[in-house]
């Protein structure tokens, strides 16, 4: 016994000598329990024995369920219990070279244990094969080890003096092959299994057996995973189904909006149009008043500035007056030293004086060129912000009429062609204009 493809067929070959039908595509080659006789060579000619090997078909078979595969070798154990056969041992294969032990591996075994019970297990030879395709040998026997030391693998059958044998089948393969039934044959005694007596005392239906059980437990956990699988489908299909209502809904409201006239389309272009243009007239004015706000700010800051100049002026004057006509006293009169020191005094804060009013004649030159230049900078900005308006609404003039036009050659109506050329060209002369401003004005500032 073991799962597909561990070698059962292979084995029987090499014992028996007999054509088997090994497979080696990746369906399951063996379908039905077969049955192979061997009579091993004895010295003595007392002991001609002929030895059966029975073939079993796996759980993991690729064409069949486990229902049927327990069906298959339960009807043909019964029915060599209900003839007196008993058998003599049952080798359990198991690939070596398998990196892990998966889940076909892991339902065979637990199989295995059902089919057997406990009782047997001293008749059980727990058999690893394919050591040819492990390299190097310890990768093997280290896997070995893990088998027999970890419970849920061979572990429980194996300790605890419950009998079970261990094998290699390696190297000579034919040979290993009959030693491996040899110790088997020679033992004395025989076994029965499991579901031989559960069938044969009290239970005769099949899912009552503890192999049975365990079928449908397996049988029951897949139910319950398709369930789920399906459930998971079935809102994936519901999403689905949404996503393209939602998408037909959508498809259906633009099919809608699209019957609609040429005519009732133009209407509705003009009145956004009018809307933006009405929208761009009140910034426009906007504009407009502020930048003659800021006009007048300028034309108020340079009167400011020409009455300070004025009086700044009208000291100097008087400044150097009174100077030249110190001097000039200075020149004339021989003052007493005292009235010299006076004098001087009085000179020196004139020149002070001065001084002072020459600096802060150049902060006030200083910060009325910096206020004109705030002006002037806010002056260019509200002049482009102007500009770009106008622009937009000759292009939106532009639209508008290519709009109506379109509209009067489609409807066959000369007035709404005349109106919307008339429109075309009056927005056309204003963009050229206001290219020809914007030219000029970038000549003018450089």
């Amino acid at each position: 016994m073991g799962i597909t493809g561990v070698g059962k067929s292979t084995f029987i070959e090499k014992v028996t000598g007999l054509e088997t039908g090994v497979g080696h595509s990746l369906n399951a080659h063996t379908r039905k329990a077969g049955i192979y006789a061997y009579q091993p060579v004895s010295s003595s000619p007392d002991n001609n024995r002929c030895v059966y090997l029975v073939d079993t078909p796996g759980f993991d078979d690729t064409t069949r369920t486990d229902s049927e595969v327990l069906k298959e070798i339960a009807f043909f154990l019964a029915q060599i219990h209900r003839k007196r056969v008993r058998l003599s041992g049952v080798i359990y294969l198991h690939r070596i070279n398998d990196t892990r032990v998966g889940g076909s591996t892991m339902k065979n075994l637990r199989m295995f244990k059902q089919l057997c019970g406990e009782a047997a297990l001293d008749r059980v030879t727990l058999t690893t094969s394919m050591w040819e395709n492990v390299k190097p040998k310890e990768i093997g026997e280290r896997r070995e080890k893990e088998l027999l030391e970890t419970d849920e693998f061979w572990g429980a059958m194996y300790r605890d003096g419950r009998g079970c044998r261990v094998a290699r089948w390696e190297g000579d393969l034919q040979a290993s092959a009959r030693q491996i039934v040899g110790q088997i044959i020679d033992r004395p005694g025989q076994t029965v299994l499991k579901i031989q007596y559960e069938l044969d005392h009290g239970n005769p239906s099949l899912d009552s057996t503890s192999a049975g059980r365990e079928v449908i437990e397996d049988i029951t956990v897949e139910g319950r995973r398709l369930k789920d699988e399906m459930a998971r489908l079935r809102e994936h299909q519901r999403q689905e189904r949404d996503d393209f209502a939602r998408q037909l809904s959508d498809a259906n409201d633009a099919r809608e909006s699209l019957k609609i006239s040429l005519e009732t389309l133009v209407q509705e272009k003009t009145a956004q149009y009018e809307k933006i243009l009405s929208d761009m007239k009140k910034e426009q004015k906007e504009l407009s008043d502020a930048l003659q706000e800021t006009r007048d700010e300028l034309a108020s800051s340079q009167n400011e500035w020409r009455e300070e100049e004025e009086d700044h002026q009208r000291t100097k004057a008087k400044y150097e007056t009174s100077t030249a006509q110190l001097r000039q006293q200075h020149t004339q009169l021989q003052l007493a030293p005292w009235q010299q020191e006076a004098l001087r005094r009085k000179l020196q804060l004139e020149v002070e004086l001065q001084r002072k009013l020459a600096k802060e004649r150049k902060d006030d030159e200083m910060a009325a060129m910096m206020e004109q230049r705030r002006i002037r900078a806010k002056i260019l900005k509200n002049r482009n912000r102007i500009q770009s308006a106008k622009m937009v609404m000759g292009f939106v003039a532009l639209v508008a009429g290519v709009a109506a036009t379109g509209a009067g050659i489609a409807t066959g109506n000369p007035i709404a062609i005349t109106t919307g050329a008339a429109i075309v060209g009056t927005a056309a002369t204003v963009i050229k204009q206001l290219d020809n401003d914007v030219v000029a004005r970038s000549i003018h500032d450089s």
